[in-house]
Parts: structure tokens; sequence; C-alpha cells
């Protein structure tokens, strides 16, 4: 995962206008409405992204097989590097991504139905739509 610069946000509204649910979360920080960050695979040629919107929204779009970026996520979903300041509330399209992340967090995913109220670190909540919300992991949990 690399931080995209913003004047190369532009190669992304293309693939982001054939996304057909409700990307605006994606598209007002794509399209400099609001101050956000994009993470990509490749800057040059981005083909997987999440894009992160200031309250916390961030869409995960493209190629779903992209192994390096999976590893990449995941390390970032844990916070490991520390450079994540909040919470995130990833959503990702399409369907394919449900199985990769559902292998990516296997051994620390709960279901939002399964929990009364989530307040424990390292824990990633799934949802039927596959949302996750990741919070700072203890030492030595969610590494690979």
């Amino acid at each position: 995962m690399k931080l995209l610069e913003k004047s190369s946000y532009s190669k992304l509204i293309e693939p982001l206008n054939r996304v057909t649910i409700n990307n605006l979360f994606a598209r007002s920080v794509i399209e400099h409405s609001v101050s956000g960050k994009v993470y990509a695979d490749n800057c040059d040629n981005p083909k997987t992204y999440y894009v992160i919107h200031p309250y916390g929204m961030s869409p995960l779009y493209g190629d779903s097989r992209n192994k390096k970026f999976h590893d990449n996520y995941r390390a970032y979903a844990f916070n490991l590097n520390k450079t994540r300041e909040k919470y995130e509330w990833m959503q990702a399209f399409a369907t394919d991504w449900d199985v990769v992340l559902n292998e990516l967090f296997k051994d620390c995913i709960i279901k939002s139905s399964d929990t009364i109220e989530n307040t424990e670190n390292g824990t990633i909540e799934y949802t039927d739509q596959l949302q996750i919300q990741s919070r700072q992991v203890p030492k030595n949990q969610g590494e690979k």
C-alpha cells in the first residue's frame, strides 16, 4: 500500500465511476471536495485502492486478487506500523472481497450479531456487507 499523491487522484475517477454502490465518500476525496487519503497498490497505475474519508468511512475497491496489497492492508488494519490515528470503517466493493477479507482476518473476526458491545482491541467486526472496524491490537496479535 502506497500513499497516493493528491495530484494522482484523477487516475481513480474512471474506475470509481464503474462502482455500482454508493461511492460518495470516496468520490468526495478523489474529487478533492474533502481532505482525505488514498492508498493504492501502485502509484502510476493503481488497480487496488483504499480511500479514507475524514469521517472514517473507508471504501476498498479494485482488484481483490492482489496478494501484496492484502498483506499490507492487514498490517494497516491492525495499525502495526502505527500510521493510523483514528477509527476507520472499511467497506469493500465488489463481493469478491468477501472471501479475501474473511481469509485475511479469519483469526480475529467476530460477527456483529455475536457481540453486545465491541470494546476489545484487535477485533474485526463482520456484517453482511463485511464492514471492518479495526482497533489497535495488543503486541504480537494480528501478525500472520
